[in-house]
């Protein structure tokens, strides 16, 4: 649990931002290497120091020996320099005899000025022989010492924080080192520029290569999917000519049957076994394994992409969606005039994705002064941005750090103590260290799916009841989309599932 949540934090941090945890040492020591590896394709190693065991037993009630792990977060292209730590060896000094040997991190190994303590061997929590640190000293004092080593050797490497810029910087003109972006791409998008593959970070275009080189392939032309997708439904929402349209969808649909031919369908999975078996119905559960694609199933366009065909999860026969021949969106209406402030809000941010007072006083039939009247307490002047925010945007988020920002806008200009007094009223109360509790999920909330059942939303929706029966006991049912599920049928009745279906029995 320690190192997904590790994994899934560097998985939410921007390139050069810093990730610090506080783990058990089996991070650093279990003898596979697998999570270390996972770590290491996403973030340097700045450092990382061991305590003595029981530094934490008054916090955490644990007398495991922990470690602080520093990490700094590499993008796509960036190369590898942080400390080496995916190996383990035995614990230097140890005599194992006929005992099992003890495995130490390298890092640690060859580094004993990261141990806060002296190194051993004695008898553990769990077993006779397990790994140890023994304090030798007054801990604060060395602690800080280490720290500041720690920090020293991050600055000679480079390894330091990457501040986000202060401004947004404008979109430069299409250069080799800055391609133009199409309208529609989106941030963490593949794009492929001049023949390479690229990701969008913050608005630039990063280097970025598959995992696998055997995955390029597909990796273009999924892009090529998407961009032909997208360039049909802004066809569609443009209004276009049936003649335009028609050459969307016929490029379109090109490309796809080009990636259907290569590769096949793109919902496609193959079943492993687990070992387990269902308790309702007595079958064994199966995992399902999902193709690489390049990492594809990371881009913001993914579900459009996945949208594009109708599959059959017991079949694996997938049929292309409506998208490739007919209007699924429309041309948004154009509207002339509204009744209310909010209305106008609301229609300025559907048209444009953000506020402009001129179209919020020619809505409201009014001059710009008084439509900023009107606008109050629904939208906000940023004093960072300069921008007229909506208040569902202005009043989330980082509240303290834009109460800060009012406060002293406000003490120069007046127009900001609405801020601050609409701030102060969405600041939560901050908590104290003994407030903050962590809780697992119940075990079995979420069950596997069975090898005749599959995946189901919270609250399905039917549009058929039945096809005929599977010949073992079983009625499939038709939801929304044409996927279907396995449920029971009893004394000829059908007798749904309750994780299956809600068709009446």
């Amino acid at each position: 649990m320690h190192n997904y949540a590790i994994v899934k934090s560097l998985d939410l941090t921007r390139v050069g931002g810093l990730v610090a945890v506080l783990t058990s040492r089996y991070t650093a020591d279990a003898r596979n290497p697998a999570a270390r590896r996972e770590i290491d394709s996403r973030a340097d190693l700045i450092g990382a120091l061991r305590f003595p065991a029981g530094a934490f037993s008054a916090a955490a009630g644990t007398d495991v020996v922990a470690d602080l792990v520093v990490l700094r977060r590499r993008g796509g292209g960036d190369e590898r320099r942080g400390l080496s730590w995916a190996s383990t060896v035995t614990v230097p000094g140890d005599d194992a005899g006929s005992g099992e040997p003890v495995y130490v991190n390298e890092l640690f190994a060859t580094r004993p000025d990261l141990v806060l303590g002296h190194l051993g061997v004695d008898r553990g929590m769990y077993r006779e022989r397990e790994l140890t640190v023994t304090a030798t000293g007054d801990l604060l004092p060395a602690l800080v010492r280490a720290l500041a080593d720690l920090v020293a050797d991050a600055r000679r490497r480079h390894l330091t924080f990457t501040p986000r810029p202060a401004t947004v910087v404008a979109p430069a003109p299409a250069t080799a080192a800055t391609p133009a972006l199409s309208p529609m791409t989106q941030e963490s998008s593949f794009v492929v520029v001049d023949g390479t593959f690229g990701r969008v970070e913050a608005g630039r275009v990063r280097p970025y290569s598959p995992r696998y080189r055997s995955d390029e392939s597909e990796l273009r032309r999924l892009v090529r999917l998407r961009d032909e997708a997208r360039a049909v439904l802004a066809a569609q929402v443009a209004g276009a000519d049936d003649a335009e349209v028609d050459g969307a969808q016929v490029r379109l649909r090109a490309a796809y049957d080009t990636y259907a031919r290569a590769h096949g369908p793109l919902n496609r999975f193959r079943t492993a076994r687990t070992g387990r078996v269902d308790p309702d119905t007595g079958e064994e559960i199966l995992r399902r394994i999902q193709p690489r694609m390049g990492g594809f199933r990371d881009d913001p366009d993914w579900p459009l992409v996945a949208a594009l065909e109708h599959f059959d999860d017991d079949t694996q026969v997938a049929r292309p969606a409506a998208i490739f021949t007919q209007r699924v969106v429309s041309p948004p209406p154009l509207r002339v005039g509204v009744d209310t402030a909010a209305e106008a809000v609301a229609v300025c941010l559907d048209e444009a994705g953000r506020l402009d007072l001129d179209r919020i006083a020619e809505l409201l039939g009014t001059e710009t002064p008084a439509a900023r009247a009107e606008v109050a307490g629904l939208a906000f002047d940023d004093p960072t941005s300069h921008e007229l925010v909506p208040a569902s945007a202005y009043l989330s988020g980082n509240v303290r750090t834009k109460l800060a920002a009012a406060r002293a806008a406000a003490a120069t200009d007046t127009r900001y103590e609405a801020n601050v007094a609409a701030l102060d009223e969405v600041l939560p109360r901050q908590l104290e260290p003994g407030e903050i509790t962590a809780g697992l999920a119940p075990r079995g909330s979420r069950r596997p799916t069975s090898r005749r059942s599959a995946p189901t939303s919270s609250a399905p929706r039917l549009r058929s009841s039945a096809w005929p029966p599977s010949g073992r006991g079983q009625f499939g049912c038709t939801r929304a989309g044409g996927v279907r599920c396995a449920c029971r049928r009893s004394g000829g009745r059908h007798a749904p599932m309750p994780s299956c279906c809600s068709t009446p029995a």
